[in-house]
């Protein structure tokens, strides 16, 4: 309380200069609570109360909560998202790092960039048109990645229908959109390690695994940990890819053995189900 007052009547120079940091700072602090913090505190007030679509409130505690834990078809929802997490998540990563690794020992600049800009192109493409892109690659009749596996013999696949190849198939998609933002972070990281280590090394002998191991990863340590997080968030929401129609005006409903948090939030809010039901798990 006292920094605060010091801060509101300052008393120096270091009073003056910290309130006006703080008042650069305070229009962002109003934006993030305006759009962030209040309406999740609305959400966590609402998942205590039933509403009615009139907008008559009435008090359950605890009930919507209980209704959610003991929903089925939320579980395999979440079982779905972990599943999904633990095939992308890591192919993305290290996919992510060998090619920036590769990319890294291209010394012609000019193909380097060409070959940078071709990784990052999907994730610069919008996820709508993607998922409708990869909607027709795994059409079973029509679909291009059929017709390829024809010409080897292998029968058509119904990779968004089988139970058993949805989700690798989802993921796939996942990697192939974000393995360029991935790469290139990965490759800024790459340059700004200083060329004085590797040297260093060459001179000691060390192959180059020994140099991957104990001057690339360690130096890469916070890349790919901020890599891993941002994989794990984006992740978390796949509504578009998993439910991008292949016809205008169609609904998108996603069947319970494939869908994913997400997917199981939008669902339920395009049925009949009242929204205090939805913000009892709702993260956003």
């Amino acid at each position: 309380m006292r920094q605060w007052f010091r801060i509101a009547f300052p008393r120096n120079y270091l009073d003056r200069r910290k309130r006006a940091g703080f008042l650069f700072v305070l229009p962002a602090l109003l934006f993030f609570g305006s759009v962030f913090l209040l309406p999740l505190a609305q959400s966590i007030l609402y998942s205590f109360y039933k509403i009615a679509p009139g907008g008559a409130k009435e008090f359950v505690g605890v009930r919507l909560y209980e209704k959610v834990l003991t929903d089925s078809t939320f579980w395999t929802a979440v079982g779905n998202t972990v599943q999904l997490l633990l095939f992308s998540v890591p192919v993305t990563v290290v996919l992510a790092l060998a090619v920036a690794l590769g990319l890294n020992r291209v010394s012609n600049l000019k193909w380097r960039n060409v070959w940078a800009s071709m990784y990052f192109l999907p994730f610069a493409t919008s996820l709508v048109a993607a998922a409708l892109i990869w909607q027709w690659i795994y059409e079973p009749v029509y679909g291009f990645l059929n017709y390829a596996l024809s010409f080897v013999g292998i029968p058509p696949q119904k990779w968004l229908q089988s139970l058993s190849q949805v989700l690798p198939s989802l993921a796939v998609v996942s990697v192939w959109v974000r393995i360029g933002f991935d790469t290139m972070i990965f490759l800024a990281a790459l340059q700004s390690i200083p060329e004085e280590y590797y040297e260093a090394a060459n001179m000691d002998g060390a192959s180059g695994m020994q140099r991957l191991r104990y001057i690339t990863l360690p130096l890469l340590n916070a890349q790919i940990v901020m890599v891993c997080i941002l994989e794990l968030i984006f992740n978390f929401k796949i509504f578009i890819r998993c439910t991008s129609p292949p016809r205008v005006g169609r609904r998108a409903r996603v069947r319970p053995s494939s869908a994913c948090c997400t997917t199981r939030r939008s669902n339920s809010s395009a049925s009949a189900t009242p929204p205090s039901w939805l913000s009892s798990f709702s993260s956003r």
